[in-house]
């Protein structure tokens, strides 16, 4: 048995100013432990709790806001609390994780203390692994094996990924700690998004053309190794206080972090709530999209790429858990020889998240870059994919890709007699033409002469982007009342809600009298490049607008809407988060008209453009 004094001397060895020294008894004491609690067993109550308790306090000193030895790797001391917890479950849980996880103190004594935080929820995690996968007593510490390659043999440890419910906390004796554990995570994750999460991400001016090493170093570095643990914890651990929406909302906002492993521990938890928690997917997939809108701005092309890629990951995930799921039904159907098949209750709802996703795609099918458009496209075919895979039937509102393939040929008939496009395919196979072949045409400069052949809506918007874009024209014809309007009334209503915000938050970059443009020495370019965008944004939103509202009611997506902008007297904006719901028709004219007055001749032929292909029924 190890005697006091050898346990006594290492503890004082700990203090030693050499950091060697000190490393050399955390070794020792910690394989001393594992001999007296794990091989010995301990001894009396009285003594192992004295013994133990001078352990603890010299290695996690109450009050401080380190432990002892500093700039030691993390994992010695989770192994210290877990041979502990191995034959003293509630003197770990009470004496250490707690005072680790700083659990129960008040919101105003409540301070970050990233290495304490990160053992103690760490700890916890494994604990319960071993627990629930019944691991028993953990090996003898050992120094690693190293092999002939020179490499260090390592047992690789599985943990588990579903989440720890109450009833499983119960069944591995963890139910009296697992709640404050829920609890403290949740305080946790807010402090740190207020620290490290929200100003570090790309979006943000401070973090504008500075690179990560730059800003992940000093107080922030441990506080981000920390949030790292707890979205890893994810959903392991749901934390306890936290809205699902707010959750969501977190993770989002995380996949455009400065820090790389956490914008992709983020997104695989994401991945994660998709494929195996059927009752999270649509608030996963509805929430990203409102993420996207509201905070994945237009001034950040990549990032707006990279957002739309991972939402097609998102759906991709949906559909890997249905096919699973499909077989597993069918395979049940083979042994019950045939038995009645009842369907999964996802399939004969509706769900109304398909419709939310589609209006998103549809405002993003405003961007003039052929690459963004593409990524769109993809959205919309993955979501009918999804829609057959899932059996859902048919309601009143059709796919809004069925719609678009089956327009496609018709529209490109309109106006590829004024490009130098050949017209072979469209005479004698017109049902290879659908939205991609639209979507990526971007070459063919259209001749915008005057033309008494064409619609005059055809030869106007020739006219006014000089024939280089011919996107624009078949963006307007999909918007004709009788199009998608009629055929996916709540896919338009959604996408006009979403036009409307990327709109207002696009109108600064646009309107040369904006507060932004006046700091910019030459506002032409500036502005030049955005107002393509800006116009087709406008287009929809003045096709879309309607004066009915009750098919996208807040209720029927659980998420909130994106805020409103509101633009101030001085002709500035700001986001006004009293306006929330669905914008009125009269808010966009207010917003749009005074811009008439500007000097800058594309946004008033932009405004003509839109407010003449406006919706008749937003008058009413």
């Amino acid at each position: 048995m190890p005697s006091n004094n050898s346990i006594r001397k290492q503890i004082e060895t700990l203090q030693n100013k050499d950091p060697k020294m000190s490393r050399v008894a955390l070794e020792s004491l910690y394989r001393l432990l594992w001999v007296y609690v794990i091989r010995i067993k301990c001894e009396s109550n009285t003594v192992t709790q004295s013994r133990l308790m001078s352990i603890v306090s010299a290695l996690f000193p109450k009050g401080s806001r380190s432990v002892v030895p500093r700039d030691t790797p993390l994992n010695i001391f989770v192994k210290i609390i877990q041979f502990i917890a191995q034959e003293r479950l509630d003197f770990a849980m009470k004496e250490i994780i707690f005072d680790l996880l700083s659990v129960g103190k008040s919101p105003k004594t409540f301070t970050i203390n990233p290495e304490r935080m990160n053992i103690g929820l760490r700890v916890f995690l494994v604990i319960a692994d071993s627990l629930q996968q019944k691991d028993g007593e953990p090996p003898m510490p050992t120094t690693g094996v190293v092999l002939p390659s020179g490499n260090t043999l390592r047992v690789k440890k599985i943990f588990l990924n579903k989440t720890l419910t109450d009833e499983e906390a119960k069944v591995i004796g963890m139910s009296i700690y697992y709640p404050q554990v829920r609890k403290a995570l949740d305080s946790i994750l807010r402090h740190l998004d207020k620290e490290v999460g929200r100003p570090m991400c790309m979006t943000s001016v401070q973090m504008s053309n500075k690179e990560p090493e730059d800003m992940i170093t000093g107080e922030r570095k441990p506080k981000i190794d920390l949030f790292r643990t707890c979205i890893a914890a994810i959903p392991r651990l749901i934390p306890d206080g936290m809205s699902r929406t707010d959750l969501i909302e977190l993770l989002a906002r995380l996949t455009i972090h400065m820090d790389e492993e956490l914008r992709a521990l983020a997104f695989n938890t994401l991945q994660a709530l998709m494929l195996d928690f059927p009752d999270w997917r649509e608030d996963v997939l509805s929430g990203f999209v409102y993420f996207i809108v509201r905070e994945v701005t237009d001034i950040h092309p990549t990032l707006l790429d990279n957002a739309v890629k991972m939402l097609v990951q998102l759906i991709n995930q949906w559909k890997q858990a249905a096919q699973m799921h499909n077989k597993a039904q069918d395979s049940q159907r083979g042994v019950s020889s045939g038995a009645a098949h009842t369907l999964p209750l996802e399939r004969t709802l509706y769900s109304n998240v398909f419709h939310v996703v589609e209006g998103f795609a549809l405002v993003i099918l405003c961007s003039t870059r052929p690459a963004t458009r593409r990524l769109a496209v993809s959205v919309l075919r993955e979501i009918r994919a999804l829609f057959t895979l899932l059996e859902i039937s048919k309601s009143d509102d059709e796919l809004a890709i069925d719609v678009m393939d089956r327009q496609s040929a018709s529209i490109l008939e309109s106006f590829i007699h004024l490009t130098g496009a050949d017209q072979t395919t469209l005479l004698y196979c017109p049902s290879s033409v659908d939205l991609q072949t639209l979507a990526d045409w971007s070459s063919s400069p259209i001749s915008h002469q005057f033309d008494v052949v064409s619609p005059s809506h055809i030869w106007i918007f020739a006219h006014v982007t000089q024939g280089q874009d011919p996107w624009i024209i078949s963006l307007s014809s999909f918007m004709k009342q009788e199009n998608l309007p009629k055929h996916c009334p709540t896919a338009v209503s959604y996408a006009w809600m979403f036009a409307y915000t990327r709109l207002q938050m696009l109108s600064p970059q646009v309107d040369i009298n904006s507060p932004i443009n006046a700091k910019k020495v030459n506002t032409t370019t500036s502005s030049d490049s955005y107002i393509g965008l800006w116009r087709n944004y406008l287009i929809l939103c003045c096709s879309a607008a309607s004066s009915s509202s009750s098919s996208t009611s807040t209720g029927s997506v659980r998420c909130s809407p994106p805020e409103t902008l509101a633009s101030t007297p001085d002709s500035g904006y700001s986001i006004d988060s009293r306006i929330i719901g669905i914008p009125s028709p009269s808010s966009l004219f207010k917003h749009i008209v005074p811009m008439m007055r500007s000097e800058s001749m594309e946004i008033t032929e932009s405004l003509v453009l839109g407010l003449g292909r406006t919706n008749p029924g937003a008058f009413r």
